[in-house]
């Protein structure tokens, strides 16, 4: 089962996401850099000194922030993690809106999220398989797995 993480203003218009993981994630944009934190409490920490490619090449796939790389994905491409170790695959579904989760042909899960561009869409798990993010041009987005009841 997929639980969404809420998520506050980001920015205005998105560049590329790392991949989710249980501490949060990074968002690059014009603006600057935004580190999306969910740990305790969802909150957003901007660095403006970082917008749009100071810290992020989109030819490696890689920014840098606080002395890490984080690979990206989004309007450039990257790394996205498509399937996970559980036999999971992610699909954006552009004419529908929705982001699915599908397992042996069936969608497990299936998330509306409203697409203001049509421009690029990216969608991601984490490295771990138990969140996964959707990033489109003016919104990111953010599940991750909570067990069955």
């Amino acid at each position: 089962m997929w639980q969404a993480v809420p998520i506050p203003y980001v920015c205005e218009r998105v560049i590329a996401f790392s991949l989710p993981d249980a501490d949060g994630m990074l968002v690059v944009s014009y603006e600057g850099m935004h580190w999306v934190r969910w740990r305790e409490q969802v909150s957003v920490v901007h660095d403006a000194r970082f917008a749009e490619y100071v810290a992020y090449d989109p030819g490696n796939g890689v920014a840098q922030w606080r002395g890490r790389s984080y690979p990206m994905v989004g309007l450039h491409g990257g790394p996205a993690i498509r399937a996970s170790a559980r036999g999971e695959t992610l699909e954006w579904r552009r004419e529908a809106e929705t982001v699915a989760v599908v397992r042996d042909g069936v969608t497990e899960f299936l998330a509306h999220c409203e697409d203001a561009s049509g421009d690029w869409a990216a969608v991601t798990f984490g490295a771990d398989g138990d969140w996964f993010a959707l990033g489109l041009p003016y919104r990111v987005s953010v599940w991750r797995r909570v067990p069955d009841r």
